[in-house]
């Protein structure tokens, strides 16, 4: 059974507007692997919590990555197009609602590359077991 995180770099990866900028460059880290060229797109669950029956919410930070501060803030667009009031099928999973609730402020710089933050609510319906 694939898990949460495999279903929403699978979608994230597949969404022709993310892919056209990352390609395959998603990873469910802090941090993107040693030797990868951003652009690229990190991201991790900062928490779960299960709101009723099998509905689940999950609180998740993206962090966009890009060479120029206009790179990251155009990913950063692109990926809360992506997410923002999404739902319906995320591979096995049936994606509620999703919400986007930081999308601003400038990009970071750090170690010579710029980083745009993202965090987002999802809330989807864990397989029956």
């Amino acid at each position: 059974m694939t898990t949460f995180k495999q279903e929403l770099r699978a979608y994230l990866i597949a969404d022709t507007d993310t892919a056209a900028i990352v390609g395959t460059r998603v990873y469910p880290a802090h941090v993107f692997p040693q030797g990868t060229t951003p652009p690229c797109i990190t991201y991790f669950q900062l928490a779960e919590v299960t709101v009723v029956g099998r509905l689940v919410r999950a609180h998740l930070q993206f962090d966009c990555w890009a060479a120029t501060d206009l790179a990251a803030t155009t990913l950063a667009d692109t990926l809360r197009e992506a997410l923002a009031g999404f739902h319906g099928a995320w591979g096995s999973l049936h994606v509620n609602s999703t919400v986007v609730n930081i999308s601003d402020g400038p990009p970071l710089p750090t170690a010579g590359l710029y980083r745009q933050l993202l965090e987002a609510q999802v809330f989807y319906q864990r397989p029956a077991t």
